[in-house]
């Protein structure tokens, strides 16, 4: 069955929040979730979902300045 778009786009969007949040790499090829979504199409819109949720995500943490090399 194939998943309406808007489905899938919220189903790409919480695989990169989570990806984000258990400090995976901005790799969208590495998350298997988000592979299975791309199996029957709408490549361009699922990649981007994710994507931007990971950065989104990324750019909203707070940042450790201690982990900086000095």
């Amino acid at each position: 069955m194939k998943l309406a778009l808007m489905v899938k786009v919220n189903k790409a969007a919480a695989a990169g929040l989570k990806a984000f949040a258990d400090g995976r790499k901005a790799v969208p090829c590495l998350d298997p979730a988000l592979m299975a979504l791309l199996a029957d199409g709408d490549a361009n819109a699922v990649l981007d979902a994710w994507i931007s949720a990971f950065h989104s995500a990324n750019a909203a943490a707070p940042w450790d300045f201690s982990a900086v090399s000095k």
